[in-house]
């Protein structure tokens, strides 16, 4: 996990399984004010710190919209940050035989599942007027095929 990695206390049992969706944001919320304590290099300067701290303080704000009561006992999928195209095996027919690379993977409440972004050749940044009509194009059809 990334806390190992930078040694940023996380204040989270090994042992813990969440039961509910709020407590596991809660804890997530609460590990990005640790990382910006304890990272040497977490903030590059004084706007960027303005950024990230005015980010976690909208969190905590939209929390209660996103999470509320009916979500306590909400499913946990296996998720996949790094999944795209070269990550991704498939046979002739185009079917999926093996997906490679889940160094990040991590078990989350449904809710923070999304479409990847690398749908088309685009960065993020990148996905305005048409790449934007493209990727709603390559979102639609991913979304078709899920269901």
């Amino acid at each position: 996990m990334l806390w190992n990695r930078h040694e940023i206390p996380n204040g989270i049992p090994r042992d813990l399984t969440y039961t509910s969706s709020p407590a596991y944001v809660q804890d997530m919320l609460a590990y990005q004010d640790n990382r910006l304590r304890y990272q040497q290099n977490a903030i590059l300067g004084r706007s960027d710190g303005a950024g990230q701290l005015s980010a976690l303080v909208a969190l905590r704000a939209l929390f209660p919209f996103f999470w509320g009561q009916n979500s306590r006992s909400d499913a946990y999928v296996l998720t996949s940050p790094d999944l795209h195209q070269t990550n991704i095996f498939v046979d002739d027919d185009w079917n999926i035989v093996g997906v490679i690379d889940f160094e990040f993977a991590a078990v989350q409440p449904q809710q923070m599942v999304s479409v990847p972004h690398g749908l088309s050749d685009k960065s993020i940044d990148e996905l305005y007027g048409p790449a934007l009509d493209e990727y709603q194009n390559l979102h639609d059809r991913f979304i078709d095929i899920l269901e």
